[in-house]
């Protein structure tokens, strides 16, 4: 029996029997998916546990709901892991990405426009990093990718120290949808079914279980594509940044929200005259999902001639939540990044300008837009945005941050 696609695992209460999801674990038993719920006594082993592991368990079988109550487990393989191992031949990395229409709530990015930034195509512009240029740079050159004649563009990236060991191409990683899911129904493996206004375990493995059987529906034999990874429309009440399996078997999921926040501001030369300085109050990106600011300098004459306008954004990160491993790099600090695209925009790079501390102060290339970092307020930062010139206007902004929901 192996391991599957595991994110977390419940955990029995030996007072009560109540059950709490901390974790959530399944087995694969000829393709049929069991969850496995864990006693406490047995957590620290349990936690050591990834996806492709080999298991001989006692225990009782529950058939109504799927799930083995584990007594003891011995682990009789380790073979998968996180799938990246290298046995003398290239890897090949295989991915389907599903994008998903919930209920009412809608996907922000097209087909089209995911792939865009996903892998490479005749259109892609010189420079632009898609994830098959990342997964050479992120791998640290352990990576390369095989060389694809598309129309009048080779693309061939690679790096020096790759040896061969990796291979990412557009054939192996599908991008399939929108697919549009209905606004509940019943769950194989949990009770109580799920609804499109929560983001439970239910829920999250109900809309994977679906974007399966559509690609299975369209004569797509998903046993060749390990990562399963799944883009949420906005409104789905997933407030993380990113759900991972750990580890990957023969199959492991992803679920990553779109739309995760918006503006409490956007600047430009229409609203930001020359002289005019503004200030914000803003909150942690944690603790609303109203948390940056942007500003376009179009007044200026784009470096190198014909580039789009730079498109700052000026945040705040705490290490709580999320950012609970924020180093001291960037706890507390105020974050100013470029990007120079929109939400729909193909795999442009956003680049961290600076990060600033209480009293420090960002100045851009031109020497027209300055960022100062005032001080902190409590979970806020006051943050003075100053496009140079004269004639000084001023204006302060504190707007209510909306306070993210915790997860239960």
């Amino acid at each position: 029996m192996v391991i599957e696609s595991p994110s977390s695992a419940t955990v029995r209460s030996i007072e009560d029997g109540t059950a709490r999801d901390e974790y959530v674990y399944f087995l694969l038993i000829e393709e049929v998916q069991v969850k496995l719920e864990f006693p406490p006594a047995l957590m620290d082993e349990v936690l050591q546990l990834s996806s492709g592991y080999g298991l001989q368990i006692q225990g009782v079988y529950d058939e109504e709901v799927s799930t083995i109550l584990v007594d003891s487990f011995i682990v009789e393989q380790t073979l998968g892991g996180k799938g990246y191992g290298n046995n003398g031949g290239p890897i090949n990395v295989t991915s389907v990405t599903f994008i998903l229409n919930i209920c009412n709530k809608k996907a922000t990015v097209t087909n089209k426009g995911f792939r865009s930034t996903w892998v490479n195509s005749p259109d892609t512009p010189r420079g632009v990093q898609t994830m098959q240029e990342y997964h050479s740079l992120c791998s640290y050159g352990m990576a390369t990718f095989n060389p694809v004649e598309l129309g009048q563009r080779k693309i061939e990236y690679h790096s020096l120290c790759s040896y061969g060991k990796a291979t990412f191409t557009p054939e192996n990683n599908l991008v399939l949808g929108p697919i549009d899911l209905p606004c509940g129904g019943t769950s194989s493996l949990f009770s109580g079914g799920w609804t499109a206004d929560q983001c439970r375990d239910n829920e999250l493995f109900a809309w994977a279980f679906a974007a399966e059987k559509y690609a299975q529906d369209q004569g797509i034999d998903l046993r060749y594509y390990k990562r399963r990874i799944l883009l949420l429309p906005p409104g789905t009440n997933c407030f993380f940044a990113g759900l991972a399996s750990i580890g990957c078997g023969s199959k492991c999921y992803t679920w990553l929200p779109l739309g995760w926040a918006d503006a409490i501001a956007e600047h430009n030369q229409g609203n930001l005259p020359a002289g005019a300085e503004v200030t914000y109050s803003i909150p942690g990106t944690q603790r609303s999902d109203v948390n940056y600011v942007k500003v376009t300098v179009d007044w200026q004459v784009p470096l190198p001639i014909g580039t789009p306008f730079p498109n700052f954004f000026i945040s705040y990160r705490e290490a709580i939540g999320g950012d609970s491993g924020l180093t001291t790099m960037y706890n507390q600090k105020v974050s100013v990044h470029i990007y120079n695209g929109d939400r729909q925009s193909s795999g442009i790079r956003t680049e961290l300008q600076k990060t600033l501390s209480p009293g420090q102060t960002y100045t851009d290339r031109q020497g027209s837009l300055s960022i100062t970092f005032i001080s902190i307020a409590g979970s806020n930062a006051n943050v003075m945005i100053n496009r140079k010139g004269s004639g000084i206007t001023r204006t302060t902004v504190s707007p209510s941050p909306l306070t993210r929901p915790t997860r239960t």
